[in-house]
């Protein structure tokens, strides 16, 4: 898988869930999977009793504002999302971000019949209708991605050589600044000035 998904794999080996036993227990009857525009990816599972349930995950202020209820972790209860709970959890997030974490936020609900999932019911960035609401928010988990020793002196030398060295990413805009100035393309001369755009306000500039 790629890295995020062998990120979330080896945090479920550490705590000693049986991955391939656990996967082999469910029949996976649908599967969205993530882009850049829809920012998410799903599976819906049946369970041998018959139940339908979608497991969501994908950037972590889209899941929350799916989410409106919450899965109480050390009692086991499900509790509603409040406003107030919504905004702790955005001030994680923006904490995590800051600190040049990606956040990912994982979710679930439970279908009543397979007849919700409806393929074609999409909207103009993939999302399916069963996808847009309802669910129940597990949590959001911070993923570090590893700087590579070699890039901020390769940046270092583009920038004295005059080239501008920019970066476009995916990720969360807090996330991205705290990234570019680990680095060095955000620095402390340029840090006042420096642009910081979402993927579609960069698009519609170009």
């Amino acid at each position: 898988g790629n890295p995020t998904e062998m990120a979330l794999l080896k945090y479920l080996h550490m705590c000693e869930v049986p991955i391939l036993g656990t996967r082999n227990k469910f029949k996976k009857s649908f599967q969205a999977t993530f882009t850049s525009d829809r920012k998410r990816m799903s599976t819906v599972v049946t369970l041998e009793e018959g139940k339908h349930f979608v497991f969501i995950k994908g950037a972590s202020e889209y899941i929350l504002q799916l989410s409106n209820k919450f899965l109480e972790i050390q009692s086991g209860k499900v509790e509603s999302l409040s406003l107030e709970a919504k905004k702790k959890v955005d001030e994680a997030i923006e904490s995590m971000a800051s600190k040049a974490l990606r956040t990912i936020g994982i979710a679930y609900k439970e279908l009543s019949s397979l007849n919700e999932i409806k393929p074609d019911a999409v909207d103009e960035k993939g999302i399916f209708e069963y996808e847009r609401e309802g669910f129940t928010l597990v949590g959001i988990c911070g993923i570090k991605d590893i700087i590579r020793p070699e890039v901020p002196e390769a940046i270092r030398k583009c920038n004295k050589a005059g080239i501008q060295v920019k970066m476009v990413t995916g990720d969360n805009k807090t996330t991205a600044r705290a990234i570019a100035k680990e680095v060095g393309i955000i620095n402390s001369n340029n840090e006042k000035k420096a642009l910081v755009m979402e993927g579609p306000e960069f698009l519609r500039k170009i």
